[in-house]
């Protein structure tokens, strides 16, 4: 286990934890446009998270709260233990190449809308929770604050 202090408040943080804040801080480091501070674990943020992640699993649907007032990573997969938050962030990271530094639109950016959300120039925190379903389908759950991906916005400034 390491230990992270943040506010003079100590944080107990997992491997996964960890591995994860690096994924999205590797990929904020080689992201075009301006630096990006490093992002910082947030258990409030994990707190948010994990309710989202229950009422997925207890649904069996993938959809975006709508209602959080933070930005929103998901990610699903099925018939597996190793679902791990690393996993889910590097998935986000893939979708790297896809992005060519456009202005979010109004509608659909799936495609590279969690990479963007990563990388995003003024997020600053990060929690994530995980949840699994009767069905098997484990559900991951990133929150983010400040939210990113503002309509006619781009990740690159």
């Amino acid at each position: 286990m390491s230990f992270f202090v943040f506010s003079a408040l100590m944080v107990e943080m997992s491997s996964d934890m960890i591995d994860a804040l690096h994924v999205h801080n590797q990929a904020r480091i080689k992201a075009v446009g301006p630096h990006r501070p490093s992002l910082i674990w947030s258990d409030s943020l994990a707190s948010a998270a994990h309710s989202w992640a229950v009422h997925l699993a207890n649904k069996n649907v993938l959809k975006h709260s709508s209602d959080s007032g933070q930005g929103e990573n998901l990610f699903r997969r099925i018939g597996t233990d190793d679902t791990t938050f690393a996993m889910a962030a590097r998935a986000w990271v893939d979708e790297m190449p896809i992005y060519q530094g456009e202005v979010i639109p109004v509608g659909d950016f799936e495609a590279y809308g969690h990479y963007t959300q990563v990388i995003w120039p003024g997020t600053r925190e990060v929690g994530m929770a995980s949840a699994k379903s009767k069905r098997g389908w484990t559900y991951v759950v990133a929150r983010y604050s400040p939210p990113g991906n503002y309509v006619n916005q781009t990740a690159w400034s």
